[in-house]
């Protein structure tokens, strides 16, 4: 076959469409109780493409380009609210209660591509690797629409105990229809100890519940085995799926429906208003989270396994060798602070904002299947930056507006090869924005703006050569340089 007779790089790419759509209705500023009543929908789509691409099995009739399917994520959002003030005590003390109720329904979709993109064409019984090289498409069997349908109340108490001290106590509610109900609550306390100096603490717990798309969704690849003579298949299956329940058969294996993620925050902090029209914030917290969602170990499965999938894959005409899932698999501790100095002020004609802000964030594993594997517990606890700082300034005169601001993102680490234990660490990075905002009238704005003035590139990463990648992917910022762009705002 000549197709490609000195190599080639396949050239994968998505076109993304975003849209939001929100309205409401709402009682006059004045009334009390004060209530509203909001609809709202939101909808992210993404449509691959792949050239410059074969997919071997189908020999030299192969097409060189492909769609490899698509994906869509809908939901759609209800919600009500009541907020009543009055007051209580002999010394007429104000409380505030804020209550609603949530209806949600969220649609994942996942698209087939074309024929091509995932066939296994009559070559495969020779070696030849099947589905578009690089991605191959969605099969028929992975495609399908899945949905999940929430349902939450909440009730939120503000009091003001006595004049430097006030409470607030919350508690909400869900429900979803693939998973069970869950009670979460707030306690959190604010004391003014003297005339510019207010503490603060809050103490409060809440879950993440798995998406449709995180319970349902599956994908799959083949590749050539290391002694290049037969087609390896490996994939991300449903834990729900026929496969799970089959490999849970082995009794050192248990593969159980995806639960919710559990969290329990605690922070403290201080404000200071100090001269000059500055303001001062310091907070410490610490967040645990328990059961968060992870992928398993790859199991590979056993020639009367895969006979017994085989039912059930009448799309996939080849041995699936290699499986893994979304599970609950490891518990972390965060812990960090927030500094924080801002100040406003009057100049000329106009007003001048001012910012300074420095984050010190800490990860670390403390149970799970993580905590016996270096390789995963590293790309946890280090593959984010432990320190992020910026500045910005602002001037505000009549309809201008001009923005400056520079970030710092310190050093964090990924892998160095493949499943090896070697890390590379990545240097910190520095970068510059400006912005120029009009303001036609109240409803229309327009904005010009350019982000990381300098054109910075981050280090250059080993780990994704092999790929024909220079930047990690895994990388925390963007790696695709300076950005110029015009941006019109419209609100009626």
């Amino acid at each position: 076959m000549d197709i490609y007779p000195v190599g080639f790089t396949p050239r994968f790419g998505q076109r993304e469409s975003d849209v939001s759509v929100h309205t409401g209705i709402s009682t006059l500023a004045e009334a009390r109780p004060q209530a509203e009543l909001s609809l709202g929908f939101g909808q992210n789509r993404i449509r691959y493409f792949l050239t410059n691409s074969i997919n071997a099995s189908l020999g030299p009739h192969s097409p060189t380009a492909f769609h490899p399917g698509e994906l869509t994520q809908q939901e759609v959002t209800l919600d009500a609210s009541i907020n009543q003030q009055t007051n209580w005590s002999a010394q007429q003390l104000p409380i505030n209660l804020a209550t609603g109720l949530q209806l949600r329904r969220e649609r994942y979709r996942v698209q087939a591509g074309d024929p091509a993109s995932y066939a296994v064409g009559p070559a495969a019984i020779e070696g030849l690797p099947s589905g578009a090289n690089g991605f191959p498409g969605y099969s028929p069997l992975q495609a399908g629409h899945f949905t999940q349908q929430g349902l939450s109340a909440y009730a939120d108490m503000d009091i003001t105990l006595s004049t430097p001290l006030r409470l607030n106590l919350a508690a909400r509610y869900e429900s979803y229809s693939l998973f069970s109900s869950m009670l979460r609550g707030k306690l959190a306390l604010w004391y003014e100890l003297a005339p510019g100096i207010m503490l603060r603490t809050t103490l409060s717990n809440g879950f993440r519940a798995p998406t449709a798309g995180q319970v349902f969704s599956e994908r799959t690849s083949q590749s050539l085995n290391s002694s290049f003579d037969a087609i390896t298949t490996s994939g991300r299956f449903s834990p729900n799926a026929e496969v799970a329940a089959v490999l849970s058969e082995r009794p050192d294996v248990t593969i159980r429906p995806l639960r919710a993620e559990k969290s329990v925050n605690i922070s403290a902090g201080v404000g200071f208003s100090l001269p000059g029209e500055f303001d001062l914030t310091l907070d410490l917290y610490r967040i645990d989270l328990s059961d968060r969602f992870g992928l398993s170990p790859t199991y590979s499965l056993t020639s009367d396994e895969q006979q017994r999938l085989a039912a059930f894959s009448p799309y996939q005409n080849y041995q699936v060798a290699n499986v893994r899932f979304f599970q609950n698999i490891f518990n972390t501790r965060t812990s960090g602070l927030d500094l924080v100095l801002t100040r406003s002020s009057l100049l000329g004609s106009g007003q001048l904002f001012f910012s300074a802000a420095y984050n010190y964030n800490r990860t670390q594993v403390t149970g799970g299947e993580l905590m016996d594997n270096l390789i995963r517990r590293t790309q946890q606890e280090q593959g984010v930056p432990q320190h992020r700082a910026s500045l910005s300034a602002s001037y505000l005169s009549g309809p201008w507006e001009w923005r400056a601001g520079w970030r710092y993102i310190g050093n964090w680490q990924d892998q160095a090869i493949s499943d090896s234990e070697q890390f590379q660490q990545f240097s910190p990075l520095q970068r510059f924005d400006l912005s120029l905002t009009y303001a036609v009238d109240a409803a229309l704005s327009v904005k010009f703006g350019i982000e990381n003035l300098f054109d910075t590139y981050p280090d250059e990463a080993s780990l994704q050569s092999n790929r024909g990648l220079r930047y990690s992917r895994n990388s925390p910022y963007d790696t695709d340089g300076g950005q110029w762009y015009l941006r019109t705002n419209f609100a009626f």
